[in-house]
């Protein structure tokens, strides 16, 4: 029993692209001085797809036979199933009920959106009934409560970063002509 919850990785991957794009452009409008604009960009350019990748293309909350996991964007929260005791969706946050606290998380559900496409406004609830099941199936299993070990596909982001060489040599030398 293994899944997932995401942001938006079509808007994660446009913003990743923007952030190349950002990246690359700013040694053709930022004096840099003597040093090589790719030696401004591709750092620059690194660094804002790990900000994509934290805060938006990992998965941001995970679960397993031996329980759930609340990823931010700086750290994790880890919880066994024997301490959940309910999961609540309100609008665009999910709440998961332990036995001295609760863990609030947001996701997104635009409500502009909702109103617009019915196909967007029934996915209401989807997230709340997918922790749920799997909460159920932990109580009532026999199986193995063991955690399990996925990839984090989010580390490919980071294959946008050649595009940033010939991007950033093109801006450059379209902003000395």
């Amino acid at each position: 029993m293994h899944g997932e919850i995401r942001r938006s990785r079509l808007i994660n991957v446009a913003g990743a692209l923007a952030m190349v794009l950002v990246g690359s452009g700013v040694p053709a409008v930022v004096d840099i001085g003597s040093l090589p604009p790719l030696a401004v960009s591709l750092p620059l350019t690194a660094v804002l797809l790990e900000v994509i990748r934290r805060s938006g293309l990992r998965p941001r909350i995970t679960w397993d036979g031996s329980g759930l996991k609340v990823v931010y964007a700086l750290g994790a929260t880890s919880v066994t199933w024997e301490h959940v005791y309910f999961v609540r969706e309100r609008g665009n946050q999910l709440e998961i009920g332990l036995e001295d606290r609760s863990i609030v998380w947001e996701f997104d559900h635009a409500w502009f959106l909702a109103r617009l496409s019915r196909r967007y406004r029934s996915r209401a609830g989807e997230n709340e009934k997918r922790l749920t099941a799997a909460l159920e199936e932990s109580r009532t299993s026999a199986t193995a409560k063991t955690r399990e070990r996925h990839i984090d596909q989010s580390f490919l982001v980071f294959l946008l970063l050649p595009l940033a060489i010939p991007l950033t040599l093109w801006l450059k030398a379209a902003s000395l002509s």
